[in-house]
């Protein structure tokens, strides 16, 4: 079996987030909402905090974080906003 390289890994995320935003912005331009209640796989905390997580990645984007709550029920963005996001590892090399 072969093992991920950094740049295809790096180049799946790219890929997978920008599919994640898409998303967002059909569900916003079609007037729906994200169900988070209403999902199977993983508890509602669990999700709210994967949000937490991706809205943190993009908090200084005002205009997508506008969708993004567009898309969410007022509870779960609110929850979202006091929901401590996941720490994500960097990619870039310590410069000291």
């Amino acid at each position: 079996m072969r093992g991920r390289t950094r740049p295809k890994s790096q180049l799946k995320f790219r890929t997978d987030e920008q599919d994640i935003m898409l998303l967002i912005h059909l569900l916003a331009d079609l007037n729906l909402k994200l169900g988070i209640a209403d999902y199977e796989g993983k508890t509602r905390a669990e999700i709210l905090r994967l949000v937490s997580t991706f809205h943190d990645s993009f908090k200084e984007d005002e205009d997508f974080c506008a969708v993004l709550q567009k898309v969410m029920h007022a509870d779960d963005w609110e929850e979202m906003l006091t929901t401590p996001p996941f720490e994500v590892e960097s990619e870039i090399a310590p410069t000291d």
